[in-house]
């Protein structure tokens, strides 16, 4: 019986010193490498995609022109609570709607009066662009709303499961 166990820890102890020497060889940079790396992580790069630095771009233009539409405290708190619920919580996305505000109108009356469509009946076509110009940035804000909670409805399910099962 002594034998045994004489004989077990002197394996484990082989194995113990091997496992040390080959850790801190030279010759194994690699393992001494990943050691290092997981004490100090590098610092993560991502690299930025032509899309994101677009999308960047816009918000800010849009956060700029917002800031030339005055402050209701009416609207920004429903503005506020709609981008929540669609889950933008920067300060930054409340002007970028305000500047979506402004520029839509624009945009769609000039759409109207650049295509000719104001020739049929004009005050009726650019008072309507430039109602729908300005409901457009809430109603697309609402839908994203609504999209955001749908995607939470079904995996609310599987979150309680696993709160079921924790």
């Amino acid at each position: 019986m002594i034998w045994v166990v004489t004989s077990v820890t002197f394996l484990a102890t082989v194995l113990i010193l091997m496992a040390m020497v080959y850790a801190f060889s030279s010759g194994t940079q690699l393992v001494a490498g990943r050691l290092t790396r997981l004490w100090h992580p590098p610092a993560a790069r991502r690299e930025v995609r032509f899309r994101e630095k677009r999308k960047e771009w816009v918000e800010r233009f849009l956060a700029e022109v917002g800031k030339l539409l005055p402050r209701s405290r009416e609207r920004l708190s429903h503005t506020q609570r709609l981008l929540v619920r669609a889950g933008y919580r920067r300060p930054e996305d409340a002007t970028a709607i305000r500047g979506a505000r402004i520029l839509s109108p624009v945009g769609l009356v000039s759409l109207v009066y650049l295509t000719g469509l104001y020739r049929y009946n004009p005050i009726f076509l650019l008072a309507f662009a430039a109602v729908l110009g300005f409901l457009l940035p809430e109603i697309w804000l609402i839908s994203r709303v609504r999209r955001r909670q749908h995607r939470i409805r079904l995996a609310l399910a599987d979150a309680l499961d696993l709160l079921v099962v924790c």
